[in-house]
Protein backbone atom coordinates (compact mmCIF):
# COMPACT_ATOMS: atom_id res chain seq x y z
CA UNK A 1 0.00 0.00 0.00
CA UNK A 2 1.48 3.42 -0.64
CA UNK A 3 0.66 6.34 1.37
CA UNK A 4 0.36 9.59 0.66
CA UNK A 5 1.07 13.25 2.84
CA UNK A 6 -1.20 15.14 4.02
CA UNK A 7 -2.85 18.06 6.09
CA UNK A 8 -2.21 15.81 8.94
CA UNK A 9 0.32 13.39 7.99
CA UNK A 10 0.96 10.46 6.16
CA UNK A 11 -2.49 8.62 5.06
CA UNK A 12 -3.26 5.75 2.78
CA UNK A 13 -3.88 6.51 -0.59
CA UNK A 14 -7.30 4.64 -1.09
CA UNK A 15 -8.67 6.56 2.03
CA UNK A 16 -8.26 9.72 0.60
CA UNK A 17 -9.51 8.54 -2.26
CA UNK A 18 -12.70 8.16 -0.92
CA UNK A 19 -12.28 11.65 1.00
CA UNK A 20 -12.35 12.78 -2.18
CA UNK A 21 -15.47 11.23 -3.28
CA UNK A 22 -17.37 12.33 -0.54
CA UNK A 23 -16.06 16.17 -0.26
CA UNK A 24 -16.88 16.25 -4.00
CA UNK A 25 -20.65 14.54 -3.49
CA UNK A 26 -21.19 17.02 -0.70
CA UNK A 27 -20.25 19.99 -2.67
CA UNK A 28 -22.81 19.20 -5.74
CA UNK A 29 -25.35 18.13 -2.99
CA UNK A 30 -24.76 21.69 -0.97
CA UNK A 31 -24.47 23.47 -4.75
CA UNK A 32 -28.35 21.66 -5.51
CA UNK A 33 -29.84 22.42 -2.73
CA UNK A 34 -28.67 26.31 -2.97
CA UNK A 35 -29.84 25.75 -6.79
CA UNK A 36 -33.20 24.50 -5.42
CA UNK A 37 -33.64 27.25 -2.80
CA UNK A 38 -33.22 29.90 -5.29
CA UNK A 39 -35.32 28.96 -7.85
CA UNK A 40 -38.10 28.71 -5.33
CA UNK A 41 -37.59 32.34 -3.76
CA UNK A 42 -37.45 33.24 -7.90
CA UNK A 43 -40.82 31.50 -8.29
CA UNK A 44 -42.63 32.76 -5.06
CA UNK A 45 -41.71 36.10 -6.41
CA UNK A 46 -42.22 35.86 -9.74
CA UNK A 47 -45.96 34.78 -8.87
CA UNK A 48 -45.66 37.92 -6.80
CA UNK A 49 -45.11 40.31 -9.41
CA UNK A 50 -47.54 39.05 -12.01
CA UNK A 51 -50.32 39.30 -9.07
CA UNK A 52 -48.81 43.25 -8.46
CA UNK A 53 -49.37 44.02 -11.89
CA UNK A 54 -53.01 44.39 -11.49
CA UNK A 55 -53.92 48.05 -12.75
CA UNK A 56 -56.24 49.51 -9.75
CA UNK A 57 -58.55 52.62 -11.62
CA UNK A 58 -60.68 54.94 -9.62
CA UNK A 59 -60.65 57.22 -6.68
CA UNK A 60 -60.30 56.49 -3.13
CA UNK A 61 -60.63 58.26 0.06
CA UNK A 62 -57.87 57.99 2.49
CA UNK A 63 -57.27 58.82 6.27
CA UNK A 64 -53.59 59.44 6.09
CA UNK A 65 -52.81 58.60 9.38
CA UNK A 66 -55.28 55.43 9.53
CA UNK A 67 -53.43 54.08 6.30
CA UNK A 68 -49.54 55.26 7.27
CA UNK A 69 -50.05 53.43 10.41
CA UNK A 70 -50.96 50.19 8.71
CA UNK A 71 -49.08 50.70 5.83
CA UNK A 72 -46.09 48.40 8.13
CA UNK A 73 -45.30 44.73 7.89
CA UNK A 74 -46.20 43.45 11.49
CA UNK A 75 -43.52 40.24 10.95
CA UNK A 76 -40.56 42.01 9.65
CA UNK A 77 -41.39 45.56 10.98
CA UNK A 78 -40.74 46.68 7.16
CA UNK A 79 -42.33 49.51 5.05
CA UNK A 80 -45.18 47.93 2.77
CA UNK A 81 -45.78 49.23 -1.02
CA UNK A 82 -48.84 49.98 -2.45
CA UNK A 83 -47.13 48.35 -5.74
CA UNK A 84 -47.94 44.88 -4.16
CA UNK A 85 -51.36 45.24 -3.86
CA UNK A 86 -52.81 41.59 -4.42
CA UNK A 87 -56.81 42.55 -3.48
CA UNK A 88 -58.96 45.33 -2.55
CA UNK A 89 -62.63 44.83 -0.96
CA UNK A 90 -64.28 48.33 -1.13
CA UNK A 91 -67.01 49.16 1.52
CA UNK A 92 -68.64 52.64 0.93
CA UNK A 93 -65.82 55.22 0.08
CA UNK A 94 -63.31 53.22 1.99
CA UNK A 95 -60.93 50.02 0.90
CA UNK A 96 -59.30 47.48 2.66
CA UNK A 97 -55.95 46.72 0.84
CA UNK A 98 -54.07 43.43 1.20
CA UNK A 99 -50.59 44.07 0.67
CA UNK A 100 -47.79 41.43 0.31
CA UNK A 101 -44.61 42.60 2.57
CA UNK A 102 -41.62 42.57 -0.29
CA UNK A 103 -38.92 41.10 2.19
CA UNK A 104 -40.71 38.25 4.04
CA UNK A 105 -43.98 37.55 1.70
CA UNK A 106 -46.59 38.03 4.55
CA UNK A 107 -49.57 38.92 3.82
CA UNK A 108 -51.15 42.29 5.38
CA UNK A 109 -54.57 44.30 5.42
CA UNK A 110 -54.35 47.70 5.32
CA UNK A 111 -57.44 49.82 6.07
CA UNK A 112 -57.93 53.14 4.29
CA UNK A 113 -60.01 54.88 6.91
CA UNK A 114 -61.11 54.42 10.81
CA UNK A 115 -63.99 52.52 11.48
CA UNK A 116 -67.13 52.87 14.15
CA UNK A 117 -68.68 50.47 16.28
CA UNK A 118 -72.31 49.51 15.66
CA UNK A 119 -74.99 48.27 17.52
CA UNK A 120 -75.56 45.24 14.45
CA UNK A 121 -73.79 42.66 14.57
CA UNK A 122 -71.37 42.50 11.41
CA UNK A 123 -68.15 44.10 10.26
CA UNK A 124 -67.48 47.79 11.59
CA UNK A 125 -68.09 50.26 9.82
CA UNK A 126 -65.83 53.18 8.17
CA UNK A 127 -66.50 56.20 9.87
CA UNK A 128 -65.71 58.23 6.59
CA UNK A 129 -69.11 56.06 5.91
CA UNK A 130 -71.17 57.42 9.20
CA UNK A 131 -69.75 61.45 8.33
CA UNK A 132 -71.14 61.12 4.61
CA UNK A 133 -74.63 59.83 5.79
CA UNK A 134 -75.10 61.87 8.87
CA UNK A 135 -74.26 64.73 6.55
CA UNK A 136 -76.97 63.59 3.36
CA UNK A 137 -79.25 63.19 6.32
CA UNK A 138 -79.30 66.09 8.38
CA UNK A 139 -78.32 68.90 5.75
Amino acid sequence: MSAVKGRKGFTKKNVLQKLEKISKHQTKRHADHRAAKAAAAAHVKEQVVEKSLVVRVGRRLIHLATFATGMWCNQCNDALSMRFVEDEVIRGLGSIFTVRCHRCLQLVQVATDSTVKTLQPGPDVFSSNCKTLFGVCVG
